[in-house]
């Protein structure tokens, strides 16, 4: 981001070059942002889908799990309540296995999906930094033309000229 600082200050000796440069670096961060926005919302998607991923596989394993439990030879002659199935799927290592897993993953595609918006909004607010950098050329420009960079005039110097300007005339006249 350094590089970027560096690339918004203006050099006031050279405005004509900086209005040259203005539009094309506007359009290299736009469509750096445009990417970066476009890669967000694709890590957004596969974060749903990994989600939904997840769902299904932990779905898929308490069910295997709740027939071993229903089918296995402790509880054939007596009905296990669905309390203590459910309690048992949950202390289940091959279920807790599978949730741990999907946790992870989403937790790393979710760290990803953050970083992602992370530097969206961060190419967004280097936008503006642009848009101010073209309100800022346009000032400078102005206080060029107003002769804001102009040498500083002084009283003493301004009255000599005058009291100079005045002996020539007057040179004149009596010639």
């Amino acid at each position: 981001m350094k590089d970027f600082e560096q690339e918004l200050n203006i050099n006031i000796y050279k405005l004509h070059l900086e209005w040259q440069r203005q539009p094309q670096f506007y359009f290299d961060y736009a469509k750096k942002h445009a990417v970066s926005l476009a890669n967000s919302k694709r890590i957004e998607e596969q974060l749903k889908i990994l989600k939904a991923e997840a769902k299904l596989e932990q779905d898929q394993a308490r069910a295997i799990i709740d027939i071993e439990i229903r089918n296995s030879p402790a509880y054939r002659n007596k009905k296990p309540t669905e309390t203590a199935i459910n309690n048992m799927i949950l202390n289940n290592e091959e279920y807790l296995a599978v949730i741990n897993t999907n946790n992870n993953l989403v937790k790393e595609k979710t760290i990803e999906h953050i970083s992602a918006i992370e530097e969206t909004e961060t190419l967004f607010a280097a936008l503006n930094a642009i848009i101010h950098r073209k309100s800022a050329l346009e000032n400078e420009v102005k206080l060029y033309l107003g002769g804001y960079f102009s040498e500083p005039k002084s009283e003493g110097a301004e009255n000599m000229m005058e009291e100079k300007r005045k002996a020539i005339i007057s040179g004149l006249k009596h010639d």
